[in-house]
């Protein structure tokens, strides 16, 4: 993952947890039964190191979140290619970058594209390590799973 991708995952993390703590704050403001008494500064002033918590959280969330896994590959990505796509797509992916040497999948509802922050895509393309491996590369539950799949179907 190179360090401006990093970044912009880690951002869209932290803004996921504002979002949350704001909707939190929120609720707890609006079924307070002394709301003259609370502000929302009143409120963040005496959460200091929860925050802290949260943007420590959103900063090695992208670490947490995404993976690449080599699988051993039976042929090379070109004769295998079907197989993928048949593979992902039953899972609700649909093929969105096909340049050869690489395949790129994204979520086919719109909401769960939403839900990933537009994160959700799946690339798998050929390992750069050692011959006759290949790298799927995206969010660390959904790559598990497909790798695990691809190894049983060889």
């Amino acid at each position: 993952m190179t360090t401006t991708k990093y970044i912009i995952r880690a951002l869209k993390y932290l803004l996921l947890f504002i979002v949350l703590i704001g909707l939190a704050l929120g609720f707890t403001y609006l079924t307070s039964e002394h709301q003259s008494d609370y502000t929302f500064g009143a409120l963040l002033k005496s959460q200091e190191l929860f925050l802290l918590v949260v943007l420590l959280l959103a900063a090695i969330s992208p670490l947490m979140a995404y993976q690449k896994i080599e699988t051993p590959e039976k042929g090379g990505l070109h004769e295998n290619k079907q197989k993928l796509i048949d593979l992902l797509t039953s899972c609700g992916f649909v093929l969105t970058e096909d340049n050869g040497s690489r395949l790129t999948f994204r979520q086919e509802k719109k909401f769960r594209r939403i839900w990933y922050f537009n994160e959700d895509g799946i690339t798998i393309y050929p390992s750069t390590k050692e011959d006759g491996y290949m790298v799927f590369d995206g969010r660390r539950q959904d790559v598990s799973r497909f790798a695990r799949h691809w190894e049983y179907l060889k």
